[in-house]
C-alpha cells in the first residue's frame, strides 16, 4: 500500500495536481484511503461469498462508527492491518452465522455490557501518532456516548423483533472493546 500510494502521489505531483511540499501527507493519506477501500471491498466480497450481507451491513452500522471515534489497536504496517482485518472479520462472521441467536445468550449480553462500560471509561483512546486536542477528545467522547446509546436502543429493538442482526451488533461492540483493551495493554507494557 505504501509503494502504490507513493507512486500515485508522485504522479499527482508530477502533473502539478498536488504540491511537492506536502508529499508525505499526501502519500500517507492515499495509503489510508487505499487500505480502507481494499479492506471494505474485501469484507464485502467475503460477505457475498459467505452469503452474509446482513453481517456486512452490521459491520458498517455498528463497527465502523464506533471504531473511528473510540480508537484502539492499530497494526504497524498496512499489510498486517489488511490481513488482520480480513481474518478477524471472517472469524466473527463465522461466529455470527453459527450463532444467529447469540443475542439471547445472557453471558454474551453481560460481556457486551462490560465492553460498553470499558468503552465509556477509556474511549477515545489517545494515540501518540494521532493526538487529539482537548476539544477533539471531548467531542469524540460525546460521539462515542451517542453511538453507544443508539446501539443500545437498536439492540433492544432488534431483540424485541427477534432480528438476528442483534447478534452481529453484540459481536461488533465486543470487537471494538477488544481493540481498545489491546491498545491500552500495549501502551502500558514496557517496550
Amino acid at each position: 500500500f505504501r509503494y502504490i500510494s507513493e507512486d500515485i502521489a508522485y504522479l499527482l505531483i508530477r502533473y502539478k495536481i498536488l504540491s511537492i511540499k506536502k508529499r508525505e501527507i499526501y502519500t500517507y493519506s492515499i495509503e489510508v484511503i487505499l487500505l480502507n477501500m481494499s479492506v471494505v471491498l474485501a469484507l464485502l466480497g467475503i460477505s457475498i461469498l459467505g452469503n452474509s450481507l446482513e453481517f456486512f451491513i452490521g459491520f458498517l452500522l455498528f463497527f465502523v462508527p464506533l471504531r473511528i471515534f473510540s480508537g484502539g489497536y492499530h497494526a504497524k504496517h498496512s499489510e498486517t492491518c489488511f490481513l488482520m482485518s480480513i481474518l478477524t472479520y471472517t472469524i466473527f462472521m463465522f461466529l455470527y452465522k453459527q450463532n444467529l441467536e447469540l443475542y439471547k445468550n445472557m453471558g454474551i449480553v453481560s460481556l457486551t455490557i462490560l465492553a460498553i462500560l470499558i468503552l465509556l471509561k477509556w474511549a477515545p483512546l489517545v494515540n501518540e501518532n494521532h493526538p487529539l486536542a482537548d476539544d477533539q477528545y471531548k467531542r469524540n467522547k460525546k460521539i462515542v456516548l451517542g453511538i453507544l446509546a443508539v446501539d443500545v436502543l437498536l439492540f433492544i429493538l432488534f431483540y424485541k423483533m427477534n432480528y438476528s442482526l442483534a447478534s452481529g451488533e453484540l459481536l461488533f461492540i465486543l470487537l471494538v472493546a477488544i481493540f481498545l483493551i489491546v491498545a491500552k495493554l500495549e501502551k502500558s507494557l514496557p517496550v
